[in-house]
């Protein structure tokens, strides 16, 4: 769905009809502090999908440029937390004009949020402000969001169960917070920089990406001690401090592209059925040698184990991007 903000509205609505949604409100002229957007319904149980198109308008660039921060008054459990100004102005907007008035009208609805790049980060500052951003919660039944390649936005001491960041190894993007901004220019500006220059730890008032975070190597090479072939993705969960951690080279740019995440989440999906199968073929037949080649175990058991640690969740991210459509 993420995929499918970039798009016009026929094929939008082309998309919606293949799973029986419908559209509600299609806003595709982005302007400065609102970007792009749209939102569909299920009407049979109701449930709204909000996707939110990254940066692709002048006016976009205008809207991730607002780099101040300000304090975001939140309820249950934190009385004020930092956020990127910008982003949190595009939540307000498209929460007060478009969702408040339909909780309002249709209470007790399931929401879905999603968004890639800036949209990721406007769909994260959504999520605050619905789950934490009055006194009174929001009359909604329940609520989860993806986000892909979205830039930092909120404070690290602010914890949000509902939303889970995709973020590729090589991404640039999600990285970028205002501390390595400056590392980076200190890095070329300066010839003598330690070793160590890109290890420091963010402040606790450093804009972060929040939820939980999976963190997808692409397919061919190797990373330490996670051998692939080629082709083959893999995903863990990290934590803010470790995903924070620069990772520079040609693909910082290359790999915040919408289609470098939906080819190595296809790569995932495919793995993960394929490992399905093969535990059903074991389990049926534990003394056959008879089982289809391709259901043999590639990997050792205890690193396998940690490589398909979060299959389950990034399930969701998958259907929620387009390379797979069931919630």
């Amino acid at each position: 769905m993420s995929l499918h903000a970039y798009e016009d509205e026929w094929r939008i609505q082309r998309f919606l009809n293949t799973y029986r949604l419908r559209l509600k409100k299609w806003n595709m002229a982005a302007n400065v502090n609102l970007p792009a957007f749209f939102i569909a319904e299920d009407p049979y149980n109701g449930t709204l999908y909000i996707s939110v198109r990254g940066t692709q308008h002048v006016n976009d660039v205008f809207t991730s440029f607002q780099t101040n921060v300000t304090r975001l008054q939140v309820y249950r459990n934190h009385s004020h937390v930092l956020v990127h100004a910008g982003f949190l102005h595009s939540a307000k907007c498209i929460l007060e004009k478009e969702i408040a008035p339909v909780l309002q009208r249709n209470p007790n609805r399931n929401i879905i949020l999603t968004g890639h790049s800036l949209g990721g980060a406007v769909a994260t500052l959504l999520t605050v402000l619905l789950v934490r951003g009055r006194e009174t919660a929001y009359p909604y039944k329940s609520l989860r969001a993806v986000t892909y390649g979205a830039p930092p936005s909120v404070a690290s001491n602010l914890h949000l169960p509902e939303l889970l960041s995709v973020s590729m190894e090589g991404d640039l993007v999600p990285r970028l917070s205002m501390q390595n901004a400056m590392l980076i220019r200190d890095f070329y500006l300066n010839t003598s920089c330690p070793s160590n220059h890109f290890d420091q730890t963010p402040p606790l008032d450093a804009l972060l990406v929040p939820g939980t975070i999976y963190w997808i190597y692409p397919g061919g090479g190797t990373k330490g001690t996670y051998p692939r072939k080629h082709d083959e993705a893999f995903v863990r969960i990290v934590d803010q401090v470790e995903h924070n951690k620069l990772v520079l080279g040609w693909h910082i740019f290359e790999h915040h592209t919408l289609a470098v995440y939906k080819k190595n989440l296809k790569s995932l999906r495919d793995e993960f059925y394929k490992d399905m199968f093969r535990r059903k073929a074991e389990h049926e037949h534990p003394e056959s040698d008879t089982a289809p080649k391709q259901m043999k175990l590639i990997k050792p058991r205890n690193l396998r184990k940690s490589l398909s640690k979060g299959k389950e969740g990034l399930k969701f991210c998958m259907n929620i991007l387009g390379s797979e459509y069931e919630i």
